[in-house]
């Protein structure tokens, strides 16, 4: 029946995929998310 998708990584953890040319916004993500998600830049 339809296809599975995975949203979690190993850790269990959602999974959100990051896309932005600015450093400093990959970096204040990071300390934002990184607890509660995996993140993918």
């Amino acid at each position: 029946m339809g296809s599975h998708v995975k949203f979690h990584s190993a850790t269990g953890k959602r999974m959100i995929l990051i896309v932005d040319d600015e450093l400093i916004n990959r970096e204040i993500l990071t300390v934002v998310l990184s607890e509660t998600y995996d993140l993918v830049f």
